[in-house]
Order: C-alpha cells, then structure tokens, then sequence
C-alpha cells in the first residue's frame, strides 16, 4: 500500500513537472509571436520596404521606397509611419519629424527642393502651432499658424529689411502691428483685412500723455486734457512690445484695456 501511495505521488508530481514545463514553452513562445521581426519585401507595384512586420504589417523600424521615387524611413505602427521619421520627394524636398497615424503631427522641418524651409509645429499634417519660415538663409516670417496659413501673433521681414510684428488673420493682416524699419523707427499701423488703414509714428506725443507702469505710451483717442490722454482710443508702448486696440485713460494713466504683447527686435520684454 506504502508503495502504492509513493508511486501515486511521483506519477502527480511528474504531471505537475511537465505542465509547468509546458506552459513556459508556450509562455515563451507567445512572447516570440509578439515581437516584431525583420523582413524585406517588393510589391507587385514595384514598391520596396526593408523592416520589422508584426502580424503581416509594417510595425516598428523600417524603410520603404515607392516606385515613383518616395522614400520614407522611421517608425512604424499598425503599417502606417508613426514617431520620428524622414519622408523624401523626388524633387529632393524633404520632411524630418515627427508623424501619427500615417501624418506630419508634432514637431518638424519640412525642406523645400531650393533649401527652404518650415520648422515648427504640425497638427495631423498641417502647419498648425508656432513655427517660422526660412528662405535663403534668413528668416522671412516666424509666428503662429493655423491649418497651413498665418493666423494669430507673428513677425514679418519684407524684402525692404523692415520688419513687421502685428496680427494675422487666414494668412492676412488683420488689426494692430508695429513696423520696424530699417533705419530703426518704429511705425504703429492699423489693418484691416490685408489693407493697411492708418500708420503712426511710436513717439512721445506731450500734447496727450499717456503713462503705464512708468512707461510712456502713445494714445490715439477721443480726448486730451491739460495734456493728458482721457477717454477711449488705441494705445501703444513706445517700443511697440504692447499694444490695446481698446484702451482706456483717465488723466493720463493707461486703465483698462485688452493687452497684446508682439515681439518687436529690440523692445523691451513685458
């Protein structure tokens, strides 16, 4: 019977053995199945990808090349370009950065063909956020952007070397900006819609004084008095940094008034 008992104990004990043994084998080989491995393939339209696949698609590092002269090579997920990447045209533009689901998304250089370029913020493959144009070795523009357009805060340089800081709206000027010219003078101009409206000059005027935080400012409204700014108008800091398309003064102090700060070279920071 003792015999009988040790014998049934060994038999439970070999069965345990090769149950866990079994289930590590299967543990392992599982992990194996989930872990991206290297492949190069050519498509019947002649495209080419050298990488790693997981499950039949494109996931992990990898690069493909399309018959037409595409090229793209970085990150894969679920078979589209995901995380940083390079795509390369035919006609030698190219965009580094970063892609989601198959699109320019975060940061990135887009690189024209002549040299060109875009760096900044994408939003699912638009220039979207903050970002600035490069052309010939100097920056042109450098702001905010919306779906591919100017929109919002951004600095201009002209061809005549003056630059201009002011508002943009669907890629178009569109209220207050302040224009630094060349020779240093700094012009306030009023847009509205792409045509500019009026321009003033950004000095002290001390027949309508107008004071914020001991900073002088330049006051276009309705009233002066004894020499003071008083009522509502438009106002601006000497060195064009701040402006307020509805400002407010009594007696010469700057009161009430949505503040817009621009980024003028040589001001001041707010």
């Amino acid at each position: 019977m003792q015999h009988l008992d040790r014998l049934r104990r060994m038999c439970v004990a070999a069965l345990i053995l090769a149950c866990l043994a079994w289930h590590a084998a299967y543990a392992q080989s599982s992990a194996e199945a989930d872990l991206p491995t290297q492949h190069e393939r050519v498509y019947e339209n002649g495209d080419r990808y050298q990488g790693t696949m997981l499950d039949g698609m494109r996931h992990g590092q990898g690069r493909y090349e399309w018959a037409q002269g595409h090229v793209y090579e970085g990150g894969y997920e679920n078979d589209l370009p995901n995380g940083e990447g390079v795509y390369t045209w035919p006609n030698g533009a190219l965009y580094e950065g970063e892609f989601l689901q198959g699109v320019r998304h975060g940061r990135g250089r887009f690189t024209w063909g002549t040299g060109n370029f875009y760096e900044g913020e994408y939003q699912f493959g638009e220039r979207t956020g903050v970002g600035r144009r490069v052309r010939h070795g100097e920056t042109v523009y450098e702001g905010h952007y919306v779906a591919g357009v100017r929109h919002g805060e951004g600095r201009q340089v002209d061809d005549s070397g003056d630059q201009f800081s002011g508002w943009y709206e669907d890629g178009i000027r569109h209220g207050l900006g302040v224009r630094r010219k060349a020779d240093g003078d700094r012009v306030l101009e009023q847009w509205v819609e792409g045509e500019r409206q009026h321009t003033w000059r950004l000095v002290h005027n001390p027949r309508c004084a107008l004071v914020a935080q001991s900073d002088v400012w330049l006051f276009l409204g309705e009233h002066c008095i004894d020499g003071m700014a008083h009522g509502r108008g438009i106002a601006a800091r000497l060195d064009g940094a701040l402006v307020q398309e509805q400002a407010r003064a009594v007696l010469g102090r700057l009161l009430t008034g949505e503040t817009r700060t621009l980024f003028v070279p040589g001001a001041t920071a707010p």
